[in-house]
């Protein structure tokens, strides 16, 4: 696996506990610097490995710019947060360095998004829409999750459930076997939309006033795209782990 495919790999994995991470942004900004261990890649075939990523992001009231991408707050408050940003893959989906990724070449795509969360005290409920303005898959996807969170002794925690719309060229961008890329040992499959639902469970765990311990273990159901031969299983599970400093 190429270092660019880990950094986008965590990148969007840290996205799932990016709003309980960042604190309420001072006037001047907050940076966030991390380092995180993931498999997040094991759901294609071949790829079992865990990989070690650095995260930097820069946060204000109003603006956050991170590997993650970019995003304006058009509200951002104690109870609602929503969002307009822009962020990038890179194109590294596949290691082409495994033989069995060989010829299955993606460009970067280029993605607007939409994000709202909001928190009732406790319980809270997100939504994401994103669509590709690239020439390099032209799809999109939609998000609706709901969860509790709650703070401990020595940790906040959180579980939610929720579910994935992709549509037939997302799929296919990331699932799909054209017949140009036929190989012996891998099929066409030809996507189409898809529902994935999902649940994470999240542990936050201070170490110091700046330093927070994090944890995540994510469960997809694949079963909507399980006939694609780039897949090990109709079901994936990734976990992630790392430490993040805020100054």
């Amino acid at each position: 696996m190429t270092k660019d495919q880990k950094t986008m790999k965590l990148i969007k994995t840290s996205l799932l506990f990016g709003a309980i991470l960042t604190t309420p942004a001072w006037a001047e900004g907050t940076f966030t610097l991390g380092a995180f261990t993931s498999n997040d890649a094991s759901v294609y075939s071949d790829h079992d490995d865990w990989s070690l990523v650095p995260y930097v992001a820069y946060d204000t009231e109003h603006f956050h710019v991170g590997f993650d991408g970019v995003a304006y707050h058009l509200m951002n408050t104690e109870q609602t947060t929503l969002s307009v940003g822009a962020s990038t893959n890179y194109g590294d989906i596949f290691d082409q360095d495994i033989a069995f990724f060989d010829g299955l070449d993606r460009e970067a795509d280029l993605q607007i998004e939409l994000t709202v969360d909001h928190d009732f005290g406790g319980f809270f409920v997100e939504g994401e829409v994103a669509v590709d303005v690239s020439v390099a898959k032209s799809g999109h996807f939609a998000t609706v999750a709901a969860g509790y969170a709650t703070d401990l002794s020595f940790a906040s925690l959180s579980v939610k459930g929720g579910v994935t719309y992709t549509s037939e060229e997302h799929n296919q961008y990331y699932y799909g076997v054209t017949t140009d890329e036929v190989t012996a040992g891998r099929s066409v499959y030809l996507a189409d939309d898809a529902f994935l639902p999902f649940i994470a469970v999240e542990a936050l765990v201070p170490v110091s006033d700046n330093v927070t311990f994090v944890a995540q273990v994510e469960f997809i159901d694949l079963e909507d795209v399980k006939d694609s031969p780039l897949l090990d299983a109709d079901t994936n599970a990734t976990a992630l782990l790392g430490i993040a400093y805020q100054f």
